[in-house]
Order: structure tokens, then C-alpha cells, then sequence
């Protein structure tokens, strides 16, 4: 009888564990997620002003809620070719950022760090360089 009730308490312990565990793993999804549909959109920008694709700079906006790939040298959030993606509720930027790649180059117009982050303390940052290479670190 013993037995069964240390089984019982074993048990309840550890399924006590789960949750906050699980909690954990989702966050840490969530942002890769972020960072990784963010890389995509700011290379697909960077792949549509390279070749011209409309005649047109391509930019991305990255902010809390989301991201959004558009045309035109200025965002506009009415614009006809926007494709927006939202993020988790779990995630969260240290700015808006338009970040945006000049025609038949591909060249940012700016060098930017966005670093992505859930509460209470997982990270990621995104680079884009000079040179319109994009990287991600792991702090």
C-alpha cells in the first residue's frame, strides 16, 4: 500500500513539473519561428529588388505583431502587394523597424540588429549587414 501511494506522489510530482516545462519549449518555438519567418521575408524582399520585380524597392517591417513584406521606398499599410504574417502573442521587438532593399542591388538602405524576446528571458537577434547579408545569433 505504501508502495502505491509513493508511486501515486512520484507521479503527481513530476506531472507538476510539465507544465512550466512545456511553457518553456513554446516560447523558445515561438521565437525561432519569429526569427526565421523574418529572415525569409527580409531575403525575399532582397531577392525582389535585386531582379526589379515591379520596377520597385522592396522593404520589410518588422514590429510586435508581425512582419510584412512590401513595395515602394515607404511602407504603407493599405499597400496591394503587402503579404503580412503575424507572431505569437509570446513575442516581442525592441522597435519597429522598416528595413529596405534598394532596386537592381539588393543593398539595404540601412544596417539593422532586431532582436526578438519573450518574457522572461529567451532571445534572438537578427543582423543585417551593409551588404545585405542576414544573420541570426543565440545569445
Amino acid at each position: 500500500m505504501i508502495e502505491i501511494l509513493l508511486t501515486i506522489a512520484l507521479i503527481g510530482i513530476i506531472a507538476s513539473m510539465t507544465p512550466p516545462i512545456v511553457g518553456v519549449f513554446s516560447e523558445q518555438r515561438d521565437l525561432v519561428n519569429a526569427t526565421t519567418i523574418t529572415t525569409h521575408m527580409l531575403r525575399e524582399a532582397q531577392n525582389l529588388a535585386t531582379s526589379g520585380y515591379l520596377d520597385s524597392d522592396w522593404g520589410v517591417r518588422i514590429e510586435e505583431a508581425g512582419v510584412t513584406l512590401y513595395k515602394g521606398p515607404l511602407y504603407s499599410e493599405d499597400g496591394l502587394e503587402n503579404i503580412n504574417i503575424a507572431f505569437s502573442e509570446s513575442i516581442h521587438t525592441d522597435a519597429t523597424y522598416d528595413i529596405l532593399f534598394l532596386q537592381g542591388t539588393g543593398i539595404p538602405t540601412l544596417s539593422s540588429t532586431v532582436t526578438f524576446f519573450t518574457q522572461p528571458e529567451h532571445e534572438r537577434i537578427l543582423f543585417v549587414n551593409q551588404f545585405g547579408a542576414i544573420m541570426v545569433e543565440t545569445p
